[in-house]
């Protein structure tokens, strides 16, 4: 059975797609290497002491430097062999201009702010594993992000990091599911103040659909529960709750409970597509919706709509830089509007790079 991405190695979206992949959309560079060989020293070399054309040989000189020793003293290198995983780093960074941040539908409060992030990643990934007689590729990813807001820097400046593990499992070339754990917390820069923290259990099926030569729909469909405990200050569109409301609603009890608890389902279209000089154009429409089952939120159901475009082209195999554009709105039910959730509309635009190596 042929991997999703195996699928992909001959076709020009390659590059691409990896990017794509690992930021959540994305070749070589890693932290292990797949053949270990001993290097010799000048030290070494004086282990060997040559004396009218006789060679004099060291018993410890295999034992010190490794692998086996000829009778001139050198080492002769020993292949360990690949090991059995993939390590992909990757960073990348946006440049956002963002028309309402606070996501908010009072005009008092829609702020139009340019917001900085950087993030990076490093990936363990196994390519092909049998499970219970099933072709199998976990992977475990690491990732920390940095948000920074220069005009509400004051309460809008933090950092998350996300700890996730996955199963990816190909149903054949172009469909894989693709259950996961992972743990995420929001903290202050540095990591002083601990904001919130939160597990989630999801699963994914991901269709590839082929188009000619050079284009390729997506088709993402999945869900995910999620238990959370902190200051509720995020909502799972990246609106913000506490500081909306307590500036704007003094008489509402402060949130001194996490309300967060939900499971999301989502859809979501994609198109990629290779125009000439390799640069893909990616349009995209989405929907999530989010139903939240504990204290007053119980009974909330939140809409999130997007629908977005990308233009990026990858050089030397490992840089992608792409600009973006997406629009997302949000409708909310009764008893969102009762706890004052707000509804809104809300363009964002900007640069992004990406670097990403794989070994």
């Amino acid at each position: 059975m042929i991997a999703v991405t195996d699928y992909l190695i001959s076709r020009p979206l390659r590059p691409f797609f990896k990017f794509f992949v690992f930021l959540a959309s994305i070749s070589t560079f890693g932290l292990f290497s797949g053949m270990a060989q001993g290097q010799v020293t000048p030290s070494d070399v004086d282990a060997t002491v040559n004396t009218a054309n006789e060679t004099v040989e060291d018993p410890n000189l295999a034992e010190n430097v490794g692998g086996e020793a000829d009778s001139l003293g050198l080492q002769r290198p020993v292949e360990l062999g690949e090991l059995p995983f993939t390590t992909t780093f990757l960073l990348n960074s946006r440049m956002v201009r963002t028309s309402n941040y606070l996501k908010s539908e009072q005009s008092a409060l829609i702020d139009q702010s340019l917001v900085y992030e950087l993030g990076g990643t490093v990936n363990l990934s196994v390519s092909e594993m049998t499970l219970f007689g099933h072709q199998v590729n976990p992977s475990l990813s690491l990732t920390h992000m940095r948000f920074f807001n220069r005009k509400l820097a004051d309460i809008l400046d933090f950092e998350t990091q996300i700890a996730a593990f996955s199963l990816a499992v190909p149903i054949n070339e172009t469909l894989t599911f693709t259950p996961g754990l992972d743990y995420n917390r929001l903290i202050s820069p540095g990591g002083n103040e601990h904001k919130f923290h939160g597990t989630g259990a999801s699963f994914n099926i991901v269709k590839m659909i082929p188009h000619g030569e050079k284009g390729m729909f997506i088709v993402v469909g999945g869900g995910k529960f999620n238990w959370s405990n902190g200051d509720a200050i995020l909502n799972p569109d990246g609106s913000y709750t506490i500081p909306t409301e307590d500036i704007l609603f003094p008489g509402l009890p402060v949130r001194t409970e996490d309300e967060q608890d939900r499971w999301d389902a989502i859809f979501n279209l994609s198109y990629m597509y290779n125009i000439e000089g390799g640069i893909i154009i990616s349009p995209s429409i989405g929907v999530m919706s989010s139903n939240f089952v504990v204290n007053r939120n119980d009974g909330r159901h939140d809409y999130t709509y997007s629908a977005g475009v990308t233009v990026s082209k990858t050089f030397f195999e490992a840089l992608n830089v792409g600009i973006f554009g997406n629009y997302t709105w949000k409708d909310i039910n009764d008893v969102g509007r009762a706890n004052l959730i707000q509804e809104y509309e809300n363009f964002d635009y900007g640069l992004m790079l990406g670097y990403s190596k794989s070994f």
